[in-house]
């Protein structure tokens, strides 16, 4: 009795930006077809199509007032829903079956979060019939419909989101998603120029890298890939091959302590001298930060000493202004300082607390940089230092933790 064929779920982003792009994205599912696999696409809009239309919402609207959010909305996905037919249509003049599917149709039901919808479930029976017939469903990603029917966007990375959860309701075999770099490198390769493609990487891995600037895939789908245990493969669209895995562990042989090193420049850091040893001064300081909708990151306190954080330097001086007067009030000073940059290693093998605070530290001692801040996680060591720094202590220690070599 012969095993039922692959499923997988294709994901289509810079790869659909002109005619070209979309006759190349045809020929590649054609070839995945051909192969015995089944294929669900999910597409992006065209080009710079979705910038476009909100620029001509804002001019049609006139003047400052933002158009109202469930136009808006509706009009965004219109991008993504005129190049899933053309893909379809491709498809259909290459002699497969092919289906577009709008993301009301493929059964992606969200909130009514207009701009940033989140997903609520996932009822895809139009794919699952398309699929049984041996056509490929082509959806328009980034999108999903109210419980009214209303039309919504999924944000930032909403159509990673479409894929992974088609995918994870689906159950299927791989998640691709198709990118305009080569995959995960143990470092920026603009300050690392012998950076290495990482061929795996776990998700919590995927997650904290994320969170330094180095990772370009969307935390939030990361997240949900995690969470609905979806393989995820980053494949460069220029090659066949490569890219990177996104799995729940990584095989043996490619384990590392470390395996990369992140950076995070563009944010401020928030320092508060004096915090009385009491409960509650903690959250006294951040507080204030939430009714600005401010996220504090790298966040250090010792009682009875200070307390620091980590803000977008566009932020900056107005996460000072809401701390400021929260510090008078319980007798301590507030300051900000700009010229910072995070640098972090990454790696699931910090579990067996093998000494990787103790290396990193050290290379950055003697290579004359002075740490101004740390803050840990379980897979994760940060160093908050000065910007003027941030190239050579990324060098320093992806050579100090040997990510050079295979």
């Amino acid at each position: 009795m012969s095993s039922r064929p692959r499923l997988v779920v294709q994901k289509y982003g810079v790869s659909v930006r002109d005619v070209r792009g979309i006759v190349n994205v045809c020929r590649r599912i054609k070839r995945a077809v051909e192969s015995g696999q089944r294929i669900v696409a999910v597409i992006s809009s065209l080009g710079q199509d979705t910038d476009d239309l909100a620029e001509l919402a804002f001019r049609i609207k006139g003047g400052m007032a933002k158009p109202a959010a469930r136009e808006l909305d509706m009009l965004m996905a219109s991008g993504e829903a005129t190049t899933a037919p053309l893909v379809a249509i491709g498809l259909q003049g290459m002699g497969v079956w092919a289906v577009a599917l709008s993301g009301l149709q493929a059964g992606i039901e969200t909130d009514a979060a207009y701009g940033s919808a989140e997903v609520l479930r996932v009822r895809p029976l139009r794919v699952r019939r398309a699929l049984e017939a041996g056509i490929v469903p082509v959806v328009a990603g980034f999108q999903g419909a109210t419980e009214d029917l209303d039309v919504t966007t999924l944000g930032r990375g909403g159509g990673d989101v479409t894929a992974v959860r088609l995918a994870a309701e689906l159950g299927a075999d791989q998640c691709e998603i198709y990118v305009s770099y080569q995959g995960i490198r143990t470092a920026d390769p603009h300050l690392v120029p012998d950076a290495r493609v990482l061929s795996h990487i776990t998700y919590e891995e995927a997650l904290e890298l994320s969170n330094t600037g180095l990772h370009m895939w969307q935390p939030r789908a990361v997240e949900l890939a995690r969470q609905f245990h979806v393989p995820v493969h980053l494949r460069p669209v220029g090659r066949p091959d490569g890219g990177t895995r996104i799995v729940e562990e990584v095989p043996e042989l490619m384990k590392r302590t470390v395996c990369a090193i992140g950076h995070q420049d563009g944010i401020g850091q928030i320092r508060v001298a004096g915090v009385p040893d009491r409960p509650g001064a903690g959250a006294d300081l951040l507080e204030p930060l939430t009714a600005c909708d401010i996220t504090a990151n790298v966040i250090s306190h010792t009682a009875g000493c200070g307390l620091s954080f980590i803000v977008r330097e566009s932020e900056l001086d107005e996460a000072l202004r809401a701390v400021a007067p929260a510090a008078r009030a319980i007798g301590a000073s507030a300051t900000a300082v700009s010229d910072v940059v995070e640098v972090s290693a990454v790696g699931t093998g910090m579990h067996g607390g093998s000494g990787v605070a103790a290396r990193m530290f050290r290379t950055l001692a003697d290579h004359g940089i002075a740490i101004e801040t740390v803050a840990s996680s379980d897979i994760r060591i940060t160093c908050i230092i000065r910007r003027r720094h941030q190239a050579s202590a990324v060098r320093a220690l992806h050579d100090a933790f040997g990510l050079s070599q295979p």
